[in-house]
């Protein structure tokens, strides 16, 4: 009986011992607020390279060449959900530089790692497809031009994972914002734009990247509606007033507030929709056709309902943009 006991005691000390070194190494490996930044600084200095195919945040050479030799952009939202996406990033990583605490940034290190990945996928695409620009028959460039820009937008969607991910660190650890509004400050404010324009932006990217592929479908309603929002949250300007010309529409940024609560909720059914349904493959396999879509996948008009809903026909995301642009201007 007493070696048994001698025994259990020296197995629990074996393990607790085990359980600390796991405990230590653990904490180890956690990146550290001073990583991430560098990580981040690397990354951000990488696409600023003069050879990169990203140039003011957007894509170098997204264009097809016409039959007649000359060249027409692919896509211009694209380039604008690129913009959004890596202006956030390069303004907002230095917060993560001098902290004295450290966070859990796994996300942000995950999608980080993924990021690097794709751009050098696309980084070969873009200059496998500058070698053969010149004299190239528009068959053969766009046959290039097609593989850049499925790389192109591969890189572009998990840049909205790292730059969501990058946020929601901002606003839930380091909290750059005062969410309740009690007081504003202008660069409170205008951080504020920056955090919903991306998120904005992240429903378009969904929508146009993910369930239209990337392909313009310029007569359809749900495709213009979203390229329409995109564009209007593009424009809403920072503020450049006094603080207490600022004051005065603190009341507008709680109300404000309370509709993005209402569209986050609206985000979750919108979310599952288009992870479950596709646009594209309502208008290219079924021709547009929603009784026969409906035949091969179950609730397939409830998803589109609730993603023309919040694009296009109760403007549900038109509205939240125009109330952010009509606050977001300095007339009074």
């Amino acid at each position: 009986m007493i070696k048994a006991k001698k025994s259990l005691v020296f197995v629990l000390c074996a393990l607790l011992v085990v359980f600390s070194a796991i405990l230590m190494f653990g904490c180890n490996e956690q990146t550290s607020s001073k990583e991430i930044y560098n990580k981040l600084d690397s990354f951000v200095a990488d696409i600023n390279q003069e050879t990169s195919f990203i140039e003011n945040n957007q894509f170098k050479e997204f264009n097809k060449k016409k039959d007649d030799g000359q060249f027409e952009e692919i896509d211009s939202n694209c380039q604008l959900l690129s913009k959004i996406a890596l202006d956030f990033i390069q303004d907002y990583y230095f917060n993560f530089n001098n902290l004295n605490e450290n966070y859990d940034y796994s996300a942000i290190s995950s999608n980080l790692d993924q990021a690097v990945e794709f751009f050098n996928k696309t980084q070969q695409s873009y200059e496998d497809l500058v070698q053969i620009k010149e004299g190239s028959t528009s068959l053969i460039y766009n046959g290039f031009a097609t593989k850049y820009q499925s790389d192109s937008l591969d890189f572009l969607k998990n840049i909205y994972n790292l730059a969501l991910s990058v946020k929601d660190a901002l606003l839930n650890d380091i909290k750059i914002i005062n969410e309740d509004f009690s007081e504003i400050s202008i660069n409170e404010a205008n951080q504020y734009l920056d955090c919903i324009r991306l998120d904005i932006a992240s429903d378009c990217q969904k929508l146009l990247l993910s369930s239209y592929k990337g392909e313009k479908f310029s007569d359809n309603s749900i495709y213009l509606s979203a390229s329409s929002i995109l564009n209007k949250i593009y424009n809403v300007q920072y503020f450049f007033i006094t603080e207490d010309s600022i004051a005065d529409k603190q009341e507008g940024f709680v109300n404000l507030k309370d509709v993005e609560k209402k569209i986050k909720e609206e985000r979750v059914n919108l979310e599952k929709s288009l992870n479950n349904f596709s646009m594209y493959n309502l208008l290219v396999n079924f021709n547009g056709n929603i009784d026969q879509y409906s035949a091969s996948l179950e609730d397939a008009k409830n998803y589109y309902q609730k993603i023309e809903n919040y694009f296009a026909s109760n403007k549900i995301l038109d509205s939240f943009v125009s109330q952010i642009s009509n606050l977001y201007s300095t007339e009074k």
